[in-house]
């Protein structure tokens, strides 16, 4: 039995794989239609309970995912591991995909414990057949894709503990995760097939324990994992960008959590560069990047170079949430705050300054600005689920 939830973590759908960017829900919809056309074909053609129905609604589930329809998705997938297990053997690898998805599937959903269990399941089938590639004495390349499958089930696990809040459970279960991957990554070369997919699930795990130590506010232990996932996907072309700047992120909250405020302040200024270059000056990205920034600005005193963030930030949140939005608000709060702070105090960092400090006392700055009243936005923390995807069996 699976423990109480401790804290529900919100989900960052932009830097998940689903639901998909504006500019691909076109593409994400005819493919539902396609995939939908052609389980329907396969349906009054073989029966309900063939294989290539199953495979054709396990395809149909992932792509279901992938456009946010969790609901539906589910339903797919579990139809399909029914079909699967009726006319396949119990620990057969097609049904351990079919699993590993609906597994996925339902811990987006909050069910925790369902999603657990078809993660166990799945994992159990997939040790299976890495044993029974050992026994077989299969090619090196096979043994490798079997163990990163088992590493793959074994981070999501991972992910469930996580995201219930076992925080132990998830550290352990996604060491042991990056053992196996590590030990691909090393033992291949970029020629071979599952180099690449070893260093983008390295790169994914490592980014879950980064997680893990900054939820136990382990800030030096985060850095370093963290760092480590970004230099991978920073390095790798086929990595999203969208996923080294979430990396990016939980980094430059790290660095000004642990007191590192110009690693921080450097590190959200090329956060926001790339989110310029993404989505344009104006997207709500680059609002939420320069708040942090200001933030940053504000602990380091900067009040002038904090304000000229934050008038960007109230631009265009002005322009892309409208003048009612709680966020707007919010923000012009902070620059009332800034302004007061700057017409209040005008002499604060100057030898003046210290010198009227030092005959007064400290009476007036208690009037100050409380600047971890300001901290940047703490990043959504969201584990990294690894997927099978789109399986054409």
């Amino acid at each position: 039995m699976i423990p109480p939830t401790r804290h529900q973590v919100l989900i960052s759908a932009r830097f998940l794989f689903f639901p998909p960017p504006p500019a691909q829900c076109g593409k994400v919809e005819r493919a539902l239609r396609e995939l939908e056309s052609i389980l329907t074909t396969l349906v009054e053609g073989l029966g309900d309970g063939h294989g290539r129905v199953a495979s054709a609604l396990h395809n149909l589930g992932v792509v279901h995912v992938r456009a946010g329809n969790l609901d539906d998705a589910a339903d797919a997938l579990e139809e399909a591991v029914r079909i699967r297990r009726d006319m396949l053997r119990e620990d057969h690898p097609r049904i351990a995909n079919s699993l590993t998805e609906l597994g996925i599937v339902l811990l987006r959903q909050g069910q925790h414990e369902d999603s657990l269990n078809a993660l166990n399941e799945a994992l159990v089938i997939r040790e299976r057949d890495l044993k029974g590639a050992e026994r077989g004495g299969r090619s090196g390349g096979d043994m490798d894709a079997c163990l990163l499958q088992v590493a793959s089930v074994l981070n999501n696990i991972g992910c469930v503990y996580f995201e219930f809040g076992a925080m132990l459970d998830a550290r352990q279960t996604f060491a042991d995760s990056l053992e196996m991957q590590r030990e691909v990554m090393l033992l291949t070369t970029e020629e071979d097939g599952n180099h690449d997919q070893a260093m983008l699930s390295v790169a994914d795990t490592l980014s879950n324990l980064g997680l893990v130590h900054m939820e136990n506010l382990e800030w030096e232990e985060a850095l370093g994992y963290l760092s480590e996932a970004y230099r991978i996907q920073n390095s790798n072309l086929d990595v999203l960008t969208e996923v080294a700047l979430n990396t990016h992120d939980n980094l430059a909250y790290s660095n000004y959590m642990h007191g590192r405020q110009e690693a921080a302040l450097g590190m959200y200024e090329e956060i926001l560069l790339a989110w310029h270059d993404l989505f344009g000056e104006n997207a709500i990205e680059c609002a939420v990047t320069r708040t942090n920034i200001a933030c940053v600005l504000i602990k380091q005193g900067d009040y002038k170079a904090a304000l000229g963030q934050m008038r960007h930030a109230e631009k265009i949140e002005r322009g892309k949430l409208g003048k009612r939005s709680r966020r707007l608000q919010t923000t012009q709060d902070m620059i009332d705050c800034i302004q007061f702070e700057m017409m209040r105090f005008p002499w604060e960092r100057t030898a003046a300054g210290e010198f009227c400090r030092y005959m007064c006392g400290d009476e007036a700055a208690e009037a100050h600005m409380d600047p971890s009243r300001y901290q940047p936005a703490r990043p959504e923390c969201t584990s990294k689920t690894s997927s099978q995807n789109i399986s054409f069996s």
